[in-house]
């Protein structure tokens, strides 16, 4: 597809509504490459809406694009419109739309046309966010389908999409009124602030502490739809869920498959799901012990080639190659183990179990992503052992140290992991494929005194 039939594609999906935030931006990009496309485009825009073939998009975010663009004008509006009035070719009385009384001349279809337009060819990408912090490898798409991988403390963001590619992926997201997002692990972040902040998680888990909105943010997954006005939350989806924990303030909740929708408090918590009652509970208490079910092959639970045991008793985490920031490989399988789950929160006893196997002798990373009670990111720790190609290791919690990729905020960090929340667990080697493949993961309490 050349760059023409591509412009083609993206124009007639927003015209019919089915654009979204990164598409957007590349059709703006390839607009504003060819001054040829800015007439073709008025004709078809002014057709489409003669038509009467109205957008898809949320009445919202319609106004919110015309009210951006309207606030860049250099000139009044009614001027601005009187100038663009004549660009506008006339229908013909042999058009296919006959009488349709003042419509091609009609100063708001005029202004819809020429505002559409002119933010198209005219509007650069406007600052919504910052990452104040993050570890592991992230990509962001946006500005007209650019790619940036080098992601880095400070770097600032327009509307796009921001992604965890791996495990011990973890980025910090900061908007312009000092709500800030923790999006870590495999996931993946799409997110907007015209009139207000839209966000579309469509995979993985995010916290988010949120400022009071005069409008409210809203943030939808496969299978819900949150709004959001002030407060501190976790969220984590599924391919057929939404979990949704509240630690301060007031979450509204809207299961997408039949509308209902509730109202969750603090220390509370909700599920949409299609199978069962979308009712606030208490938030669970916290257990101390956890065993892993590889039986089930849950994508949304695993990170890694999943594959059923021979024996048909369980299954098979086999670990897939990332590329680190530092352009290290690394062969990695991990699970998580507290987002759509009771808390599991560690204690000075607690021990760390892991059992698998290997083709052939390696070094064996194991490490946890842990949280803090409140749902702060509170860092990756790991052990390292070297093992043969059976394994059935046990560690204490005081063997754990920081990530060295974490070095960099480590006087933020909790010291103590005691009282820790863990998110995930995970298995690593370096360099070379030595096809590890876990059974088991668990957390236990130590009986020993």
């Amino acid at each position: 597809m050349n760059e023409q039939e591509r412009f083609d594609q993206l124009w007639n999906d927003y015209l019919e509504g089915e654009l979204n935030e990164t598409r957007f931006a590349e059709l703006r990009g390839l607009m504003a490459n060819d001054d040829g496309r800015l007439s073709a485009a008025v004709k078809d825009f002014q057709v489409h809406r003669l038509l009467c073939f109205q957008a898809k998009d949320s009445d919202a975010r319609h106004e919110a694009f015309v009210s951006a663009t309207m606030s860049k004008l250099r000139q009044p509006p009614d001027e601005f419109v009187r100038n663009v009035v004549g660009k506008i070719p006339r229908m013909q009385r042999s058009s296919v739309i006959p009488r349709i009384p003042n419509w091609t001349l009609s100063a708001a279809a005029t202004f819809v046309i020429m505002a559409t337009i002119w933010f198209f060819t005219h509007q650069r990408s406007t600052t919504i966010a910052k990452i104040t912090d993050l570890s592991g490898p992230a990509l962001w798409t946006g500005d007209g389908g650019r790619v940036i991988s080098n992601l880095q403390t400070g770097t600032i963001l327009s509307g796009g999409t921001l992604e965890g590619t791996s495990p011990s992926s973890w980025v910090e997201l900061t908007f312009n009124d000092g709500s800030i997002l923790t999006l870590s692990g495999d996931s993946m972040l799409t997110f907007s602030d015209l009139e207000y902040k839209e966000l579309y998680l469509k995979r993985g888990g995010l916290s988010a502490d949120v400022k009071p909105q005069s409008k409210p943010m809203l943030v939808y997954t496969r299978s819900a739809k949150l709004i959001i006005r002030g407060t501190r939350f976790d969220v984590q989806t599924e391919m057929a869920s939404t979990s949704l924990d509240v630690h301060n303030g007031l979450v509204e909740i809207r299961r997408i498959s039949d509308g209902q929708s509730v109202r969750v408090p603090a220390s509370y918590r909700a599920v949409a799901a299609a199978d069962q009652a979308l009712t606030p509970v208490p938030t669970p208490s916290a257990v101390h012990s956890w065993e892993s079910d590889m039986g089930r092959g849950s994508r949304e639970e695993f990170y890694g080639k999943w594959k059923p045991e021979p024996n048909g008793l369980g299954g098979l985490l086999g670990a897939i190659p990332y590329v680190t920031s530092k352009e290290k490989i690394i062969f990695a399988c991990s699970m998580s183990v507290s987002p759509a789950q009771t808390p599991v929160i560690l204690n000075a006893n607690s021990q760390i179990k892991v059992r698998g196997m290997l083709k052939k002798s390696s070094r064996l990373w194991v490490g946890l992503t842990l949280r803090q009670p409140g749902g702060e990111f509170a860092g990756r720790f790991q052990v390292t052992k070297q093992v043969g190609e059976r394994f059935d290791l046990t560690f204490l919690l005081s063997e754990f140290e920081l990530d060295p990729s974490l070095k960099h905020a480590q006087a933020e960090l909790p010291t103590e992991l005691d009282g820790l929340i863990i998110d995930a667990i995970y298995a690593h080697t370096l360099h070379d494929q030595v096809g590890l493949e876990v059974s088991h993961f668990g957390i236990s309490e130590s009986t020993l005194p």
